[in-house]
């Protein structure tokens, strides 16, 4: 699978290093209206641990099955 307007990691002209996947810089934090509501993990080491149940179907999970399936078939066919 290939398309012209993707260009191979190794021929691209970057500034540092990088892999397939590479971590990002983070940018300065910016200003939020206090309109916003903020989530409870904002200024907090880590959010809170998961307390509660999230159980899925049989058709949910064989759907998350296939998407997982579909991903590593991208992965696996992309070009690098």
């Amino acid at each position: 699978m290939t398309h012209s307007s993707i260009v191979p990691l190794e021929s691209r002209n970057y500034t540092r290093d990088v892999t397939a996947l590479t971590a990002g810089v983070i940018s300065a934090r910016r200003a939020v209206p206090s309109s916003i509501p903020r989530p409870e993990y904002v200024d907090k080491p880590a959010p809170r641990p998961h307390t509660g149940s999230h159980v899925q179907d049989a058709e949910t999970i064989e759907k998350m099955r296939k998407a997982g399936q579909l991903a590593a078939q991208a992965l696996r066919e992309a070009p690098l």
